[in-house]
Parts: structure tokens; sequence; C-alpha cells
């Protein structure tokens, strides 16, 4: 159903986002996890792929101006497009 589409989970590596972002990869996504504590977005990103998904972590502070359009440019340099 999600085969192929790029999504961004912000706030990723809490409770929600981390079964947000698993479920969503599970479904066949490439997932952006990110979250403002990279390592524990990294760990959600291991997960996934550990249950053969596609995920990959960056930072994002979502509070701050330039945060939001960061990530996604990262995401954007990553997955090549979203």
């Amino acid at each position: 159903m999600l085969s192929g589409k790029v999504v961004i989970v912000t706030g990723a590596a809490g409770a929600i986002g981390k079964a947000i972002a698993m479920h969503l990869a599970l479904d066949g996504a490439r997932v952006a996890v990110a979250d403002l504590r990279v390592d524990a977005a990294e760990a959600v990103a291991a997960g996934i792929r550990a249950a053969g998904g596609d995920a990959w972590a960056t930072a994002v502070d979502v509070t701050k101006d330039d945060g939001p359009s960061t990530m996604v440019d990262a995401v954007v340099g990553h997955f090549g497009r979203l």
C-alpha cells in the first residue's frame, strides 16, 4: 500500500511515534525517523531495519524556525525525494 513512499515521522523516538514509524515501514514506506534525540531515533530506525523495513534517522528540533525545513532537506538528500 505504501510501497516506495517516503514518509517523515517526527517525535519518532517516543512510544507513539515509534509505533507509527514501525507500522508505516511494515506497510512498505521508506521512513525518516526524526526526533530531537537522534541517538534514540537511530535506535528506532535500527529496529525497523531489523524487522525488514527501510528507515533512516535524522535530528529535528521543530521548535526552531528552520528545524522542519532543514529536516526536509536532509530527508530529500538521503532518500532523493519526499
